[in-house]
């Protein structure tokens, strides 16, 4: 275990739960917010009312959680065993498998997936060491017969998972979460089934949420299932002290959707908070492209699409993939490199 997991799980869990996810209908949550910050909460299954220091009527872009950094090493679990590879997906650091190759690499080029860059600026950094989940592999939290078992690791990065999670997988996830561990949560717009199988990304997450053995809308986001594509989209939270726009990896000004969910938020859920709207839209709860979250000791981030972390180096065969990471008039790569760096407490160090 390295030192901030293991520093994460001495840390007191707070956690603060909200009202129930309506699932993947796409139906808009009530506009509500406030100044939103973790504290000490009930226990799964409680509802508390919400958040005192709510404003119902304001937005919900402010606020700030000053907590203790951690120094690197950085452990970081990328997710492929739920068809992030199906279909036209491609969503990997590489195809070695838990361990890139080479160990050393000269570009980000030298690994192989469609996110092969995010993969290699975490790595090129100093500061963290990246891994995957092989098709085989099992998610589980303290199971010492499981080399890749959360514990070991400070981020768990769900990359547009094409499968449903089974009941003990939520669990370990929610459970790694609540004791100190990230988590980063993409999807895609509903229908965008790469397998046939009845289940998107946007279906499989909400379902995550929604169903499993520790408390519903943990997080207090969701995602609408809807489509829509926009860029740049420059409505951006107005949170001067947030190491997601301002952080170790350098200032976020915009981002891009192609063919993406919105997320709707949980009013008065505390610690939730928008990062990016679609343009032209107020800082409420809904019409939201990414967002921010706290659950127990641990941190969520959430984003409706895979494109913007997409580097446009797929596996030759892969077709409609595009460079999203380093596309022009965005900041796509410094919005998901600072937000892996939030999700673990990344010092800079």
């Amino acid at each position: 275990m390295t030192t901030a997991a293991a520093g994460r799980n001495h840390r007191i869990a707070a956690v603060v739960l909200g009202v129930v996810l309506g699932g993947c209908s796409g139906d808009p949550v009530s506009p509500g917010g406030g100044d939103a910050g973790a504290g000490e909460g009930p226990g799964p299954g409680d509802r508390p009312a919400a958040d005192p220091a709510g404003d119902p009527s304001g937005p919900i872009d402010t606020g700030y959680d000053p907590e203790p950094l951690q120094d690197s090493p950085f452990n970081v679990l990328f997710d492929n065993s739920h068809g992030e590879q199906a279909g036209n997906a491609d969503w990997v650091i590489d195809d070695n498998w838990p361990n890139p190759s080479p160990a050393s690499p000269a570009a980000a080029e030298s690994w192989s997936g469609a996110y092969s860059s995010w993969g290699y600026d975490l790595w090129h950094s100093g500061r963290y060491v990246v891994k995957t989940l092989p098709p085989s592999g099992r998610i589980t939290f303290n199971d010492s017969g499981n080399a890749l078992d959360l514990s070991g690791f400070d981020l768990f990065v769900l990359p547009e998972p094409n499968s449903p999670f089974s009941l003990a997988e939520k669990n370990a996830i929610l459970d790694f979460v609540n004791a100190g561990g990230g988590l980063f949560m993409i999807s895609d717009h509903g229908d965008s089934d790469r397998d046939g199988d009845g289940w998107d990304a946007c279906r499989a997450l909400n379902d995550l949420i929604v169903t499993n053995d520790r408390v519903m809308d943990p997080f207090g986001i969701q995602l609408s299932c809807n489509s829509f594509t926009e860029h740049p989209i420059v409505n951006i939270a107005n949170l001067p002290e947030s190491r997601v726009i301002h952080g170790p990896f350098g200032n976020v000004q915009a981002m891009s959707v192609y063919a993406g969910s919105a997320l709707n938020l949980t009013p008065g859920h505390a610690g939730v908070r928008g990062i990016f709207w679609r343009n032209s839209y107020p800082h409420t709860t809904t019409n939201v492209d990414f967002a921010v979250s706290k659950y127990g000791a641990g941190r969520v981030a959430v984003v409706g699409d895979s494109s913007p972390a997409d580097d446009g180096t797929a596996n030759p065969g892969n077709t409609n993939i595009f460079n999203g990471w380093t596309e022009a008039g965005v900041t796509n790569n410094v919005l998901f490199l600072n937000t892996s760096a939030w999700l673990v407490r990344d010092s800079g160090r």
